[in-house]
């Protein structure tokens, strides 16, 4: 099949499409629509989850990296905005906490 017959098959479907009050972008409309659907089940989940999990005594357990991004957010929302030395550590969720 040669490019101009393969530009004229385009022409046209977008002839008829048009014709019909059809558009190109339905399909990804509606690829949106499912997207937002399978993304507001899924925070359905983990809402229904935080509350099923919340009178856990482990929510509140905090080891490792836990404990040391908690210690550096009070730090920084203490006003130790810069620390001190070098960090260790993605520095952007520490003050993302101290924020929240």
């Amino acid at each position: 099949m040669s490019v101009a017959s393969r530009s004229a098959s385009k022409r046209k479907r977008a002839q008829s499409l048009a014709s019909k009050g059809g558009s190109q972008e339905a399909p990804r409309t509606g690829l949106w629509a499912v997207l937002l659907r399978i993304g507001a089940f899924a925070l359905c989940i983990r809402f229904v989850y935080l509350w099923q999990i919340q009178g856990s005594p482990f929510l509140a357990l905090r080891l490792g990296d836990r404990e040391a991004y908690h210690q550096w957010a009070q730090r920084i929302a203490a006003g130790d905005w810069l620390g001190r030395g070098v960090f260790y550590q993605a520095p952007l969720y520490p003050y993302l906490l101290a924020i929240v």
